[in-house]
């Protein structure tokens, strides 16, 4: 069986949805029978080929409209290699329009809803329908994407299988780096993640003026310079850190020496939170915000951490300071994170979720 997985970028590009779909490719090109081609661009607009356990193409990549790649070469890819199945991650407006007419089986996953460039969705809507109308399969994230208004004709092709990440390993923990960010506090709040306006970063450098600890903000990106004056207007500098992008083999150190990770996304923008799967894996506990996506079925209200109203510095502070001043507390969030890891978001067992997939579309 060959199976091509279309997504938008690829590395060096970074991102949750990237690393997942690099993680599950990994894990499903290591089964006996399988074969899989990872096709994306890479952002630097000339076609690459290139391999690790799996074979990734790169298409080529004319310009980029409302942040979707204008990309071609996918029809010669196809041809070419010839695949069973295609699996698409979504959204991706550009390769939708190109699959929909496509007569090789395809089944999608559904990240999350487009919730900005309002006149995109407008154009995007009927090919998405025509789209999804022809897949095999649509595959949704967490039971909470379902109910989203783009799928309710398809609930007979629905099926929910989380992303995944490998779980964060600290036997090779860089203990030292672990040891320096303790000494800035014994009450360190992590953010990881893009610096966008969803993230709500906003919020949770405001409910910093009300909690004893210090926030380490792990990530790049366009909103960077505006928060980091909100942190100085705010009287903030002492108590908050930017540690700009941070290695993978740096990461562990940083959730380790983490006393809560802490996601304020204040829209449905926020599909999934990779971060949060990587927390829970070393047992960190969690305090993200209501959304209709699955934020809330990564961290489970008061079993894994605590899930408060977007938009809501207070709630965010009362929720961080509860954790942090309840040790007990502390104890059962952290315990029932590393427990929710394996039973729902073990990536071995997200990858025989998907081959059991391939095979049902199939019909091996």
């Amino acid at each position: 069986m060959k199976v091509m997985h279309i997504g938008k970028y690829l590395p060096p590009a970074k991102g949750g949805m990237e690393n997942s779909i690099i993680n599950i490719c990994r894990t499903l090109s290591e089964k006996n029978g399988i074969e899989v081609v990872l096709v994306g661009t890479n952002g630097i607009g000339l076609p690459v080929e290139h391999h690790e356990k799996f074979k990734i193409k790169s298409l080529r990549t004319w310009w980029t409209l409302a942040s979707t790649p204008i990309v071609t070469g996918l029809y010669k890819i196809i041809k070419i290699e010839k695949p069973d199945i295609i699996h698409v991650h979504l959204p991706n407006p550009w390769i939708t329009l190109l699959l929909s007419l496509v007569k090789t089986p395809v089944i999608a996953t559904y990240h999350c809803d487009i919730v900005s460039f309002n006149i995109l969705k407008k154009f995007y809507a009927p090919i998405l329908k025509f789209f999804l109308n022809r897949c095999l399969k649509v595959i949704t994230t967490s039971p909470q994407l379902t109910k989203s208004s783009e799928l309710t004709l398809y609930q007979e092709k629905l099926k929910v299988i989380s992303l995944s990440v490998p779980p964060l390993s600290l036997q090779n923990e860089n203990l030292e780096l672990t040891q320096q960010l303790r000494m800035i506090s014994n009450n360190i709040i992590l953010f990881v993640g893009r610096l966008v306006p969803y993230k709500g970063l906003k919020f949770l450098i405001e409910a910093m003026i009300e909690i004893d600890g210090h926030l380490i903000i792990v990530g790049d990106g366009a909103i960077k310079k505006n928060l980091l004056e909100l942190v100085k207007n705010k009287n903030l500098t002492a108590k908050i850190t930017f540690s700009g992008s941070v290695s993978d083999e740096d990461l562990p150190s940083y959730y380790n020496a983490a006393k809560v990770v802490a996601l304020p996304s204040i829209n449905e923008g926020e599909a999934l939170g990779i971060c949060l799967i990587e927390a829970l894996s070393l047992g960190r506990p969690l305090v993200t915000t209501d959304l209709m996506t699955g934020v809330s079925y990564v961290n489970q209200d008061k079993e894994t951490g605590f899930v408060v109203p977007p938009m809501n510095s207070s709630a965010l502070a009362k929720a961080i300071k509860i954790i942090l001043q309840n040790p007990e507390t502390w104890d059962k969030f952290s315990k029932n994170a590393k427990i929710r890891y394996g039973n729902i978001f073990d990536l071995n067992k997200i990858g025989e979720q998907y081959y059991d997939t391939y095979k049902e579309v199939l019909k091996l």
